[in-house]
């Protein structure tokens, strides 16, 4: 199984991948561990975590990263990416995702 930190590494260049270019306010990092990090290893209802089933989730949430990394980078226009845009990106992409493990539609 792979670490908490592994995890979240894969999802930040997932998240990278579909930004492009794109700068990064610390702000907006700072958003991202706080939404993402400690959300590896929550246990959902009936599921377990999302490290205990990362071989089994890790295409539709990496997708979903580089889903959120494109919207945040179109929603910055030229400017850095701010953490309303990645939270703005987080929020819809993971909404629209359907996959239900995400942070932000965890049941």
């Amino acid at each position: 199984m792979p670490s908490q930190d592994t995890i979240y590494g894969e999802m930040l260049f997932a998240i990278g991948q579909g930004a492009g270019g794109a700068s990064l306010d610390p702000a907006a990092a700072a958003y991202l561990e706080n939404h993402g990090y400690a959300w590896i290893v929550t246990s959902q209802p009936g599921r377990g975590t999302p490290q205990d089933s990362w071989g089994t989730i890790s295409g539709g949430i990496l997708d979903c990263c580089r889903s959120i990394g494109a919207l945040a980078a179109s929603l910055s226009g030229s400017s850095p990416i701010s953490a309303a845009n990645m939270e703005s990106a987080c929020l819809t992409a993971e909404t629209e995702s359907g996959t239900p493990w995400c942070p932000s539609v965890q049941t």
